[in-house]
C-alpha cells in the first residue's frame, strides 16, 4: 500500500468497519452456518443428550459471533472481556465431561467459518483491498481466537478445580459467585435446592459448635426453605425463603437455651428478590463482628449498626474511647458508678426517674451524678449523649483503657 501511515491507518479502520456492517446484516445466516459447522466438524454425544448444553451452545456462538465483530472492528489492539455465555458454556462441558480438546477445536473450527465469510465480505466491499488489508484482517481475526481459547481453558480448568472439591465445598463456590452477582449456570442453582425466586429472603449466619444442627431446627419449625453452606466447623450461612415476610422477632420467639447452646446467630433483615439475597447477607456480615465479641442467641443487624459501623474504623473506636470513656476514670470506683449510671440513663430512655427506680436510688443522686460527668468531660452532658451511648456500647465488647497510651484494640485482644 503506498499511503502514509495516518492514511493507512483510516483506510484500515474504513474497510473494517465496512466489512462489519456486512457481517452484522447477514447475523441470523453467519451464526447458524457457524453453530452447523461446528457441531458436524466436532461432534460431541453430549449434544444429543442435554438441551441445556444444546441451547448453551448456540449463545455462546452468538455472543462469541459478535465478539469478533467488535473485535475486527476495533482491530488488533482492541480488548473486551470473553462473553459470559461463552465462560458459562466452558463451565458447563466442564462438569458434564466434554474435553477441553473438543472445546478448543469447537472455536479452531468456527473461527475458520468465520474466516471465510469474513473473505466473502472482503471481496465484495467496494473498497480498494490488496494483500496486505488480508493479513491485517488475518492477523486480528487470530488475535481474537488466541484470546478467547487462552479465557475458555481458563475457566474450563478452574470449574474441574471446583468440581474436585467436596459437595460442600462446591455448594460454597456457587453461593460466592451469586453473592458477586456473576451468572451461575441453572443447573448448578439446583444444586443448591432453594427458591431464590422467593418473594422474600431472610440471611442468617451461624456460630459455634452446633450452628448446622440449630439451623435445622429452626428450619422444621419455620415452614420456610432453608439453603445452608457452612464456612468451617462452627460458621455456618443461610438464608430462609418463602412467600411470606419472615420477621426477626419470629426467630427469636423460637429460639430457647436448648436450641441455641452455645451457638450464636446474627440476622440481616426480610428483603426482596435475588438483590435483597445479596444484601440480607451482606447485613448480616456487617453485625457478625459485634455478635463474635459479644455473643448471645440472636443478634439482629439493625439493633447493633452503630457498634458494627465504628468497629470498621479502628481510629473511631480510639478516639470514642478516650473522649467520653477515660475522663470518667477519675471519678468513684475508677468510673464505674458513672457508667452504671449512664447505662440505666439510656437504658429507660433517658428518663431520670426511671433510671433511679433501676437503680434503686433516688432521683437527686443520679441527677448529681449526671452533673459530674458533665463536669468531667467538660461539656454539657445533653451535647454528647450519642458519643457516649457508643462508646459504653463498644466497652462493652471488650474495648476499654486505663492508661492514655494504651491501645483499646490492644486491650480487647
Amino acid at each position: 500500500m503506498n499511503r502514509d501511515r495516518d492514511g493507512d491507518h483510516e483506510l484500515l479502520k474504513e474497510i473494517r468497519a465496512d466489512i462489519v456492517e456486512r457481517l452484522r446484516a447477514r447475523r441470523r445466516e453467519i451464526v447458524q452456518a457457524i453453530y452447523d459447522h461446528i457441531r458436524d466438524a466436532v461432534p460431541g454425544p453430549v449434544d444429543s443428550r442435554s438441551i441445556e448444553y444444546q441451547r448453551g451452545s448456540r449463545a455462546a456462538v452468538v455472543a462469541v459471533f459478535d465478539y469478533c465483530l467488535e473485535g475486527i472492528k476495533g482491530g488488533p489492539e482492541w480488548s473486551g472481556s470473553i462473553p459470559t455465555e461463552a465462560v458459562t458454556q466452558a463451565r458447563r462441558a466442564a462438569r458434564y465431561g466434554v474435553s477441553l480438546g473438543t472445546i478448543l477445536c469447537r472455536y479452531i473450527a468456527g473461527h475458520g467459518r468465520l474466516g471465510e465469510f469474513v473473505g466473502e465480505e472482503a471481496a465484495l466491499s467496494g473498497l480498494s483491498i490488496d494483500v496486505p488489508v488480508l493479513q491485517h484482517l488475518r492477523r486480528t481475526q487470530e488475535v481474537l481466537l488466541e484470546r478467547i481459547t487462552a479465557g475458555i481453558t481458563r475457566e474450563y480448568d478452574d470449574e474441574l478445580e471446583r468440581v474436585g472439591r467436596s459437595p460442600q465445598q462446591h455448594r460454597m463456590e456457587i453461593v460466592k459467585r451469586l453473592l458477586s452477582g456473576a451468572v451461575v449456570d441453572p443447573s448448578e442453582l439446583a444444586e443448591l435446592e432453594y427458591e431464590f425466586n422467593a418473594p422474600w429472603h431472610l440471611a442468617l449466619i451461624a456460630t459455634g459448635t452446633k450452628a448446622d444442627q440449630t439451623l435445622r431446627k429452626l428450619d422444621t419449625r419455620l415452614g420456610h426453605k432453608l439453603l445452608r453452606v457452612s464456612c468451617n466447623d462452627e460458621t455456618v450461612w443461610a438464608w430462609l425463603g418463602g412467600l411470606r415476610k419472615l420477621a426477626v422477632g419470629d426467630i427469636e420467639r423460637l429460639l430457647s437455651a436448648q436450641l441455641t447452646a452455645g451457638v450464636s446467630l446474627v440476622a440481616g433483615e426480610p428483603r426482596k428478590g435475588i438483590k435483597g439475597w445479596r444484601q440480607t447477607h451482606e447485613e448480616a456480615q456487617i453485625a457478625l463482628p459485634v455478635a463474635l465479641r459479644k455473643p448471645r442467641s440472636l443478634t439482629r443487624c439493625a439493633d447493633v449498626l452503630p457498634e458494627a459501623a465504628i468497629l470498621q474504623n479502628e481510629a473511631m473506636v480510639r478516639l470514642l474511647i478516650r473522649t467520653y470513656l477515660m475522663p470518667l476514670n477519675g471519678l468513684r470506683k475508677d468510673g464505674e458508678v458513672a457508667r452504671e449510671t449512664l447505662r440505666a440513663y439510656f437504658a429507660h430512655e433517658r428518663n431520670i426517674a426511671c433510671a433511679a427506680a433501676a437503680l434503686g436510688v433516688v432521683r437527686r443522686t443520679v441527677e448529681n451524678r449526671l452533673h459530674e460527668i458533665d463536669d468531667i468531660l467538660g461539656r454539657p452532658l445533653h451535647t454528647c449523649l450519642a458519643g457516649l451511648e457508643i462508646a459504653l456500647r463498644l466497652e462493652e465488647l471488650g474495648y476499654a483503657v486505663k492508661d492514655d497510651d494504651e491501645h483499646p484494640m490492644d486491650r480487647a485482644a
